[in-house]
């Protein structure tokens, strides 16, 4: 018998699980983006805070505009089911019913019911992103700083923003290629010069040490290496990816200063706390 709920499937494995049970496992798949996902790589992606906060704001619109259609189409169906409802009872009453009709309109009604419970569970995965977003946001507001702030254009901040972001992509062109892209070169010199002085100077700060942090990863990784070099052929083994073997230390990096002295925050996508 099917599980009615993702509740009954609780207490089920690979050994005793059915296709159905399998395909009602599928329906309550937990869906959307996870809270790493949109920390590391959605906001994260983001090189300021105020800027992280900006996005985990366009991020919260955009699912509260989806919510709101939600609930629009919820009603909508909610109503459809009461009419299909209605005219079921009204044909049924009738002396001489139409069979035909009433299979139709029993269809439809149970069509309607399914669409409810997709409108449900999409309910849940909104819901619940909205709310980690919110967390998101609190996360990454600065102290003392009201939510108008973040809410207005800032010039400032946006400046600040783009001399962190020329400067790690620059970053990374000098840690792979020894020197930087044409695309990045291009667009920084369409920036003013003190700012091209920011970012370049970031840049180079923050590519040296990546360099210098993978260069220490490799050295302590020689002894494996010497391991499997010295072994014997049946013995080499592929590592796994986050393998006990590899280590899981974030690579702290840079806070590069401008030319105002400033503290300019350049941080990787996997500096950001999930």
């Amino acid at each position: 018998m099917e599980p009615s709920d993702s509740s009954e499937l609780v207490a089920l494995t690979k050994d005793n699980i059915s296709n159905d049970q399998i395909i009602q496992a599928a329906i309550h798949l937990q869906q959307g983006q996870t809270r790493y996902q949109n920390n590391t790589f959605v906001v994260g992606s983001q090189v300021t805070p105020y800027k992280k906060v900006q996005q985990a704001l366009l991020e919260l619109e955009t699912r509260h505009q989806v919510d709101v259609e939600l609930h629009y189409k919820y009603k909508l169906c909610l109503n459809d089911k009461k009419r299909l409802e209605r005219s079921l009872k009204l044909e049924k009453s009738l002396e001489n019913p139409d069979d035909l009709e009433i299979e139709r309109l029993e269809i439809e009604l149970e069509r309607k019911n399914y669409d409810l419970t997709v409108y449900e569970r999409k309910f849940v995965t909104v819901e619940r992103e909205i709310s980690e977003f919110c967390d998101i946001v609190r996360e990454h507001m600065d102290e003392g700083v009201d939510m108008e702030y973040y809410r207005l254009t800032q010039e400032h901040e946006d400046r600040q923003y783009w001399i962190a972001r020329m400067a790690k992509q620059a970053a990374v062109d000098v840690h792979a290629i020894g020197r930087l892209g044409s695309g990045n070169l291009d667009s920084i010199l369409n920036m003013p010069k003190e700012d091209q002085i920011s970012a370049i100077r970031g840049a180079v700060e923050h590519a040296t040490l990546l360099t210098a942090g993978i260069e220490k990863m490799q050295q302590r990784m020689l002894p494996e290496v010497r391991k499997i070099m010295e072994g014997a052929y049946d013995d080499v083994a592929l590592p796994t990816l986050l393998g006990e073997q590899l280590s899981n230390e974030p690579l702290k990096l840079p806070e590069v200063k401008n030319v105002t002295s400033e503290k300019l925050r350049i941080q990787s996508p996997n500096k950001s706390q999930a």
